[in-house]
């Protein structure tokens, strides 16, 4: 369905596409919500994408630009789940819920969605 949405209308796209970060997921044994409070704070860019390389399908970078374009047009968009394994986080939503969060969290996905939710934040979806 993205597929279809971006090639059949450009005018879908936005071109002022937020800063981005990537590192992979296999730079912690064990990531935990400190692991990325840590990076967060020494982040230029206003994105972290934290993916698994060996996840990647041809398909990975018509979903980024998706999840992007929704990071471009919506200042509430805080965290996207891009397939399986793929996140994408704003900045300030991870520096302010690893305040509110239990540092040693393995649960990551599903915390930083249960707190994008208390905190009234959008969190997509795209798969």
């Amino acid at each position: 369905m993205i597929q279809a949405i971006w090639s059949s209308d450009p005018t879908q796209g936005v071109t002022d596409f937020p800063t981005i970060e990537t590192i992979p997921w296999s730079t912690w044994k064990d990531p935990k919500v400190r692991n990325l409070h840590a990076k967060a704070i020494g982040m230029v860019c206003e994105i972290l994408y934290c993916t698994a390389p060996e996840s990647r399908s041809c398909n990975n970078a018509v979903f980024e630009l998706e999840a992007l374009r929704c990071f471009a047009k919506d200042s509430n968009t805080v965290m996207a789940m891009i397939g399986e394994a793929d996140m994408m986080f704003r900045k300030s939503f991870l520096l302010d819920g690893s305040q509110e969060l239990d540092e040693y969290s393995e649960e990551l996905a599903q915390d930083f969605l249960d707190y994008a939710e208390r905190s009234g934040k959008n969190a997509v979806t795209v798969w």
